[in-house]
């Protein structure tokens, strides 16, 4: 069995300042490809603890992966800690300046900064950032393959599963996968242990990855047909609608359906602050679909641009089943869309009530010509949690009656 290890760096981790998720990241995936994590630990932006930890880990195991300390500062030493180690020197790419000076030729100044990623250790291969300015890069130190990549998991976690993985999997001589990829939408990650529990074979091994607005689950081991049965059962219990074969993502879903049907929709927010508006137009291509938004935070604001009643605000309040009703007719006839989606909450942590708690959220939909549905939910975790699942959750709702559907089995309380 290949074994492997995660080394984080920066002295932000080692004092609490922000959490290290890469460890939990990478090891996921590394034991999805049959690696056996031996250690995964962090060290301070300290050129001697780094060179220590380094040099012992690349003793230990067949692989290991650093994190962090690849930015343009003098607190960034992880080049010349492999530089190091490796007992090689670093070197100047062409490749990677040229590709800075481009980038950033209107801030000559944050360029010269930049200078300094441009030196990669001698004999290791570049692992292009498309997402940033630090490039990773990758090889040997005796017989351990050894991959730095920078610190933000915005620029990491896509140069690890689009770069990395396939090339460990190459180099290492890993067997090929067999594994059936599922998406799991409204289910929280200790919820999915407990139905993977209960609806699992013994010869069928998984592994998760939390993303955003998901939890990819992978089914490996076993037969083609275990696999797939453990799949059917899950969805009996949890319906198909919330778990899906392949690589789903929520947005992408409802996003290629209205597309399809030359649909549009329009969208009135009040908890969510806009953020429904952001991940739709995170999607290239998104005004093929989106007319637009209304944050309408206050009261007034729901009355006076997307004439909401104001009588049924003061007898049912904001947060209601009323309201976001008619926060998504108003959202649907002020931008003319086919359709409008009206959320409302309580996102905490404080304006809670006893009958409307910190994490209700009402979502409501509403077809141009007539026709609509909405929905309270009770979202777990703190004020970001709260957004997030509501946005992810509208998406759900909006894809469902789109189809016409409007399955009972999305309705589920993260």
């Amino acid at each position: 069995m290949i074994t492997s290890a995660v080394l984080s760096v920066g002295t932000e981790l080692t004092t609490g300042r922000i959490q290290d998720t890469h460890g939990r990241f990478l090891g996921a995936q590394l034991q999805r490809i049959g690696a056996s994590v031996r250690a995964i630990r962090i060290v301070p932006d300290d050129f001697q603890v780094m060179t220590g930890e380094i040099g012992d880990l690349v003793a230990r195991v067949d692989l290991l992966i650093v994190t962090g300390g690849l930015g343009p500062t003098s607190d960034d030493m992880t080049r010349e800690a492999v530089a190091e180690v490796a007992g090689v020197r670093l070197l100047h790419s062409e490749e990677v300046w040229e590709d800075l000076r481009r980038r950033f030729a209107v801030v000559a100044r944050l360029a010269r900064a930049n200078r300094k990623q441009a030196l990669i250790p001698e004999g290791f291969e570049l692992i292009t950032n498309s997402g940033g300015t630090a490039p990773g890069f990758s090889g040997r130190i005796g017989g351990c393959r050894l991959v730095c990549l920078p610190g933000p998991p915005r620029e990491l976690r896509p140069m690890f599963l689009e770069q990395v993985l396939p090339a460990i999997e190459a180099d290492l001589g890993l067997p090929e996968r067999e594994e059936l990829t599922v998406s799991v939408f409204m289910v929280p990650e200790s919820g999915l242990e407990e139905e993977l529990a209960a609806a699992g074979a013994p010869e069928v091994v998984w592994g998760t990855q939390v993303e955003e607005d998901r939890i990819r689950l992978f089914l490996r081991s076993g037969t083609v047909g275990a696999r797939r049965a453990v799949l059917t059962r899950l969805q009996d219990r949890l319906g198909r609608v919330r778990v899906r074969e392949g690589d789903v993502r929520p947005l992408d879903a409802v996003f290629d359906l209205l597309r399809s049907r030359r649909q549009t929709v329009a969208v009135a927010e009040s908890c969510t602050g806009g953020y429904l508006s952001k991940v739709f137009t995170d999607r290239t291509g998104s005004s093929d679909v989106f007319m637009g938004g209304l944050i309408t935070y206050s009261n007034q604001a729901k009355v006076g641009l997307l004439g909401v009643d104001e009588a049924v605000i003061l007898r049912k309040g904001a947060v209601s089943d009323e309201v976001v009703g008619e926060m998504a007719v108003g959202a649907c006839r002020k931008m003319g869309a086919d359709w409008g989606i009206g959320i409302s909450g309580v996102a905490g942590p404080a304006g809670g009530t006893p009958e409307k708690p910190v994490g209700t959220v009402w979502i409501g939909t509403a077809q141009r010509g007539g026709g609509g549905f909405s929905r309270r939910f009770h979202f777990s975790g703190p004020r970001s949690l709260v957004r997030r699942r509501s946005v992810y959750t509208a998406l759900l709702i909006l894809e469902q009656c789109v189809l016409g559907t409007e399955r009972l089995d999305i309705i589920f309380d993260w």
